[in-house]
């Protein structure tokens, strides 16, 4: 087996692993919130689906990209073809996860609570630790603006895909933050038991971001000083280890809805129907 052929099964199995990955992360996040509200929750059937699906696909992407030989444009489409197959039973699966994760997000109440007082970032995470993401990937950029150049255009594109995905995924965790602190309260909930609730989840959403930051932006200067054909093993762990850090920060930020809770007025969902 050649150093490129290791490099496209790799590529093979994240391409049909990624649906999979998503999931898994979505069902994840919802089981944990339902077990903390003690709200009932029951894996939906469409995951088992795609978990089934997965297992049939992954073993033929990855044989047929050990037998074409490498690069080849077949492979890529038969990547993409995969992704595609998954992906709809992946949207199926997600859509069920949604769905059955309700009860545990709704809360009926006819009041609810509004703060006069504004919250600000700075309430629930100190100065010097919300600079480091913003920190890393500006280092990270100028960095990549000084050894560009030096670079061999020869898979460019994807070497430099992971670094400016750092940016990326800084402004998704920025805005999740803030939509965490801005969430509302029902009359009667301990105001101090919420705001703690709030802080731990803002810093755990922050060091979620540290991490993807620094090591998508670490992977990606990584793979700019490797040669792809005589440090094949580097490159390829190097792209998987970026790879499923980008799906897994996606999931974990498509999957924040499915922890926040949603005020309903009682009798809204009687009437909804």
């Amino acid at each position: 087996m050649t150093s490129l052929q290791v490099l496209q099964i790799a590529v093979a199995c994240v391409a049909a692993g990624t649906a999979w990955l998503v999931v898994r992360v979505a069902l994840m996040v919802a089981a944990r919130h339902a077990g903390q509200v003690g709200a009932p929750f029951t894996t939906p059937r469409a995951v088992r689906h795609l978990s089934r699906a997965t297992l049939l696909v992954l073993p033929v992407v990855m044989a047929t990209a050990f037998v074409l030989t490498p690069p080849s444009l077949l492979m890529g489409a038969i990547d993409a073809a995969a992704f595609t197959v998954l992906a709809v039973f992946g949207m199926r699966a997600l859509g069920e996860i949604d769905s059955a994760s309700g009860p545990a997000r709704d809360v009926r109440a006819a009041e609810r609570t509004a703060s006069l007082r504004p919250r600000r970032l700075g309430q629930y995470v100190p100065l010097p630790l919300r600079l480091v993401p913003f920190v890393v990937t500006a280092m990270g950029l100028l960095a990549l603006g000084w050894r560009i150049d030096d670079v061999p255009s020869d898979r460019l594109l994807m070497r430099v895909t992971f670094i400016l995905s750092g940016p990326v995924f800084l402004w998704l965790y920025e805005v999740w933050m803030r939509n965490e602190i801005s969430g509302q309260a029902s009359v009667g909930d301990d105001e101090r038991i919420v705001d703690e609730r709030r802080r731990r989840r803002v810093r755990q959403i922050l060091l979620v971001e540290i991490i993807l930051v620094a090591g998508l932006t670490g992977v990606g200067h990584t793979l700019l000083g490797l040669d792809w054909i005589q440090q094949s093993v580097q490159v390829t762990v190097g792209t998987i280890t970026g790879a499923v850090l980008g799906v897994t920060g996606c999931a974990l930020a498509l999957s924040s809805d499915l922890s926040r809770r949603r005020y309903r007025e009682a009798g809204s969902a009687a009437n909804g129907r």
